[in-house]
């Protein structure tokens, strides 16, 4: 089916789908019968105009020459190719943006594309003329100040053809009024000047389509390697249950592929592709409970360490299995790292879980006496866990009332714990729960790269920075 016979709605349907990303420009103009180069100009054209491009005239737009002399200058400081060019400023075909370079690198006058007085007037068409007849019609409209519109409408032939004519006369002179077509002038009896158009002309046309070339295959590589991406993008999130975000996916693909890519064309692709990551629900309120003993804020809110074993926070949080039945989590993170250095699962919120997640960690990093930082729950405020921490060597401080946020890291890790892990599917069992904490926390320390770490994990975060020290 040739170009003009496509609907708009036709059109839009054919650049849908190949923003889906599951075919290519090939795949499409064998199925439609189409060359390939229409349908990337209906994406750029849809790109620049929404849903409503394909109902838009290609022919009736009015372009002054400031704007035209605005696009050109963009072009030529490198502000992107043809096709980016054209999205940017809204216009309707690359070629329009290529025809007004072209113009203005050979010194031709960039001018209005219909000027105020050939507005609300009839148009007439073209006709055919002699060399006198042309000359005739050049003096009269220079001698009227180049008024175009009148010229044409006195002489009944088109605003174009005066306007060429009298261009024609200003550049190359009287004799480029004659009508030459399907004679070639020999070189040979060209003038010096003459001589030297022709070959600055060819010249010209052999760069113009260099560039064509260029620009085509500079496009045809970003599809391929979006294509590409489109494909590992599904891969690794499928791969990663639908946890990872446009951040998380823009650091896994460089960091696993060798490749340098921003997040703006990963989560470009993942809107195209329709992947976002699945989204946190809110924290519910517990009851407070009256302390045996407190301590002051001494934290305060300074999350920043500089090694391993300086500042721990803990808390533990509530997750539910089966019909209503209820486990917890009990966990410690260290802050310079941001590991997990020790955490414990149980069917109860007491003091046994709390102390038994403490002595591992304690067990397993005894040179460490790091400030001990957690909320004022009832089993961080006993004075058998102050008792603990005193023989440890360790400072103990908490969160002040209300103050979630005096415990920011060690709540944004149970919060990212349930959205990529919790959430996503039912817990039957305590068991089947229990083993899904332990696999997400092993993920969390030894996989799941982190851009605040210098997109390391934090267990590599943590030999990094015992070699920097």
């Amino acid at each position: 089916m040739p170009r003009n016979q496509f609907s708009p709605q036709e059109k839009l349907k054919i650049v849908k789908e190949y923003l889906c990303g599951n075919t290519s420009y090939i795949k499409l103009g064998r199925k439609y019968s189409i060359d390939e180069s229409c349908i990337r100009q209906w994406i750029a054209k849809y790109k620049a105009f929404g849903e409503h491009a394909f109902e838009l005239g290609n022919n009736n737009e009015r372009y002054t020459a400031g704007f035209k002399q605005k696009v050109v200058e963009a072009y030529l400081r490198g502000e992107g190719s043809y096709r980016d060019i054209t999205i940017a400023y809204k216009i309707h075909a690359d070629s329009t943006v290529l025809k007004w370079v072209s113009q203005y690198n050979n010194h031709v006058e960039l001018t209005d594309s219909r000027p105020e007085g050939a507005q609300g007037m009839v148009k007439i068409k073209g006709r055919k003329t002699t060399y006198e007849e042309r000359i005739e019609i050049v003096e009269d409209c220079m001698k009227n100040g180049c008024d175009y519109t009148a010229t044409s409408h006195k002489y009944q032939i088109s605003y174009g053809q005066t306007y060429q004519w009298v261009r024609k006369f200003k550049e190359y002179g009287m004799d480029s009024l004659r009508d030459k077509r399907g004679r070639t002038e020999p070189v040979e009896e060209m003038s010096e000047v003459e001589r030297l158009r022709a070959e600055n002309r060819l010249l010209v046309a052999k760069n113009k389509s260099m560039e064509l070339e260029n620009a085509f295959l500079k496009a045809s590589q970003r599809e391929s390697f979006n294509a590409q991406l489109c494909t590992q993008i599904k891969d690794s999130y499928e791969e990663a249950n639908g946890i990872l975000g446009y951040r998380q996916m823009t650091i896994k693909l460089n960091r696993e592929n060798e490749i340098h890519i921003n997040q703006k064309r990963v989560l470009r692709l993942m809107r195209i592709l329709g992947l976002k990551s699945v989204c946190r629900r809110p924290r519910k309120n517990y009851i407070k409970s009256t302390p045996e003993i407190t301590a002051e804020n001494k934290l305060n809110r300074e999350f920043k360490s500089s090694s391993f074993g300086e500042k721990w926070l803990t808390d533990v949080t509530e997750m539910k299995y089966g019909n209503s039945n209820k486990a917890y989590l009990s966990a410690i993170l260290d802050l310079a790292d941001k590991s997990i250095v020790s955490f414990v699962t149980g069917h109860i919120n007491n003091n046994e879980m709390v102390f038994e997640t403490f002595d591992i960690a304690h067990r397993n990093h005894s040179e460490a006496h790091p400030l001990f930082h957690s909320d004022r729950g009832y089993q961080y405020t006993s004075k058998a866990f102050k008792k603990k921490l005193d023989e440890a060597g360790m400072v103990q401080s908490m969160s002040r009332v209300s103050r979630c946020i005096d415990n920011g890291p060690m709540e944004a890790f149970l919060g990212m714990l349930k959205s990529e892990m919790y959430y996503l599917k039912k817990f039957h069992t305590y068991e089947e729960l229990t083993t899904a904490i332990a696999d997400y926390i092993d993920y969390y320390n030894h996989r799941r790269y982190q851009k605040r770490l210098h997109c390391m994990t934090p267990m590599e975060y943590r030999e990094y920075l015992q070699q920097a020290a």
